[in-house]
């Protein structure tokens, strides 16, 4: 019979019935004496505590040692020693001799055990400890998790406030738009009055310089009339152009470009946002977009933008 044979029987079948069955196949392998069933009992316990023992050692990729166990033949107990009947005392002492030898070889068995044990007991420990500060880490790192949800959930609070001030940047900028709309359309009425005065006031001119000229026919007189004319021509057209200009600045603020910029410099219209932006928890790098996004709302755009190294020396400042 194997090794694996025996094993297999012992954990089926139990103790009994494993020594029965190897003292069955030993009667027919062997004529002559039967050896003692505590023998029998020895090799089978010495055959479990060597398959342990290599069942330890063994690796999932190397199970050379522990196959080639299993398939060795299972090592049965030698013959008793035949009683001579004339040394009865010799006979005696032999079988003594081996009882003895068989128990020292269960207890170094037993004491082989026992070393495995505490080596396993060591281990066991050694994974409590390990399982002990894993489960450290795992507080630790659970904490960091709640303060950094509780981070995140103070942030979010901080973008709804930033939310709804931008809200209210672009509602003050729609009644700023509508205003500069409104002045806008006074502008253009007060130019085409100022145009319709000028008109008049040159046909009065006219008018009045035919009429003297008829009257009187004095070439001073007429001369003296023109260049009063042109005086107040002059002084209309000074008008329309102030007027004009002023129109197309209000156009300008209304609809174009919003001047960020002057002499090379920022202007503390533009320092100011940027800094209440940082204030509002805006990082660097999102305060250009941000007045950028803004202003396209009312589809305007501004003349310069700070780069993000700006706005840091800004904040700094």
């Amino acid at each position: 019979m194997k090794n694996s044979e025996v094993l297999d029987l012992y954990d089926q079948q139990g103790n009994s019935a494993c020594l029965s069955k190897l003292m069955e196949v030993y009667r027919d392998k062997y004529n002559g004496d039967m050896p003692t069933k505590p023998a029998f009992q020895y090799k089978v316990k010495h055959l479990i505590a060597e398959h342990k023992k290599l069942k330890k050692r063994s690796r999932p990729g190397n199970r050379q040692d522990l196959d080639k166990f299993l398939d060795q033949m299972f090592s049965f107990p030698s013959k008793r020693a035949e009683a001579s009947p004339s040394q009865p005392p010799a006979a005696h002492g032999s079988f003594a001799d081996a009882m003895i030898d068989s128990q020292q070889r269960v207890a170094a068995d037993l004491a082989s055990e026992l070393s495995d044990a505490n080596q396993d007991k060591i281990v066991l420990e050694q994974k409590v400890a390990s399982i002990g500060s894993v489960h450290a880490k795992c507080r630790v790192r659970t904490a960091r998790y709640t303060a950094m949800k509780e981070k995140v959930k103070a942030q979010k609070r901080q973008i709804s406030g930033l939310q709804a001030h931008i809200k209210l940047l672009q509602n003050k900028l729609k009644d700023k738009t509508a205003e500069l709309k409104c002045k806008s359309s006074q502008i253009t009425y007060l130019q085409v009055k100022a145009l319709r005065h000028a008109e008049e006031k040159v046909r009065f001119h006219e008018l009045e310089a035919r009429f003297n000229a008829e009257e009187c026919g004095d070439c001073a007189g007429m001369a003296d009339l023109v260049e009063r004319s042109l005086a107040d021509l002059n002084e209309t057209k000074a008008y329309l152009d102030e007027t004009v200009a002023e129109n197309v600045w209000l156009q300008d603020m209304a609809n174009e470009v919003v001047l960020t910029k002057s002499e090379g410099q920022y202007t503390s219209q533009m320092k100011e946002c940027a800094i209440n932006l940082l204030s509002l928890n805006v990082s660097t790098g999102q305060v250009s977009p941000v007045i950028e996004t803004v202003l396209a709302l009312i589809n305007r755009r501004a003349s310069h933008l700070p780069s993000k190294s700006t706005i840091n020396d800004w904040n700094i400042m």
